[in-house]
């Protein structure tokens, strides 16, 4: 885990760094006739049971930490001003309290340079429950309250997925950066919005799509940027697990957010721009 964790935090550096010369705003990727030919090891039909792969959950935790590792260094360089920045954690408020937020908390525990400060819910007993359990100084019942409080340095949104245009939105306006659960938004025209408007405002902003932080995946990436496996003309990708929908995988099949589609079915559509940088 630990040389997963270097190899993921290099390449993360390196985006960050890329990113940031470019108004510290996220970059859309373009379709081009080059695609990767990907499989997955086990592919399986999307099916719904009661389990729950407790390494996934790991997995997820680790790759999480290792996610948000090249952070401190990009929002030194975004709030300069703040004289203290470069000697004292960074400070995240976290929207949402469901199982993603609880996940990435979980993981920013383990790292020197990161402090949960604050996080907010559509109540205030869902928040207050969340920072309980995690170990949160300060719950809100408001998304606002996270976002315009000055002991916030990033907001991390993980909230369902149809208002993560409108929190974004929001954290920018502020002055925030910000990293945005996946899917960014639910269709092209609000993400395309979405960056323009952290553009304008010189404001860092992410979509946390974690699969392209991978080690291997980067390495896919330098492979086909290379033609060492000469030019790809086709992809084949399947992913899935056994999912509860009427349990912590409900989402899935909410329409309102974009269902499997954008929650799931994105894994292996986004192979497609693994011949992109």
């Amino acid at each position: 885990a630990t040389a997963t964790a270097t190899a993921a935090s290099r390449q993360l550096q390196q985006l960050g760094k890329e990113l940031g010369s470019q108004s510290r705003a996220t970059r859309k990727d373009q379709v081009t006739p080059h695609v990767c030919f990907f499989t997955f090891e086990r592919p399986q039909a999307f099916t719904f049971r009661k389990t729950l792969s407790v390494r996934n959950i790991r997995l997820l935790v680790v790759l999480l930490s290792t996610f948000i590792a090249w952070l401190p260094e990009l929002c030194v360089a975004s709030m300069a001003s703040d004289g203290d920045m470069a000697k004292r954690p960074i400070r995240w408020g976290i929207l949402g309290s469901g199982l993603i937020s609880k996940d990435f908390v979980g993981a920013l525990k383990g790292l020197d340079d990161a402090e949960v400060v604050s996080v907010g819910a559509r109540s205030l007993e869902s928040a207050q429950k969340f920072a309980r359990e995690l170990g949160v100084p300060k719950a809100c019942g408001s998304y606002d309250d996270v976002i315009c409080d000055d002991n916030v340095d990033v907001v991390y949104v993980g909230t369902v997925a149809h208002t993560h245009v409108s929190l974004a939105e929001a954290a920018i306006a502020a002055g925030k950066p910000v990293l945005v659960e996946k899917p960014l938004a639910l269709n092209a025209a609000d993400a395309a919005a979405l960056v323009a408007k952290a553009k304008e405002a010189n404001v860092f902003m992410m979509e946390g799509m974690w699969t392209r932080c991978f080690p291997a995946v980067a390495k896919v990436r330098e492979l086909l940027n290379s033609k060492a496996i000469g030019e790809v003309v086709s992809i084949h990708a399947d992913f899935g697990w056994p999912a509860d929908p009427d349990g912590e995988h409900k989402r899935l099949l909410d329409p309102e957010s974009g269902g499997v589609a954008l929650d799931i079915a994105m894994y292996p559509l986004a192979h497609v721009l693994l011949g992109t940088n």
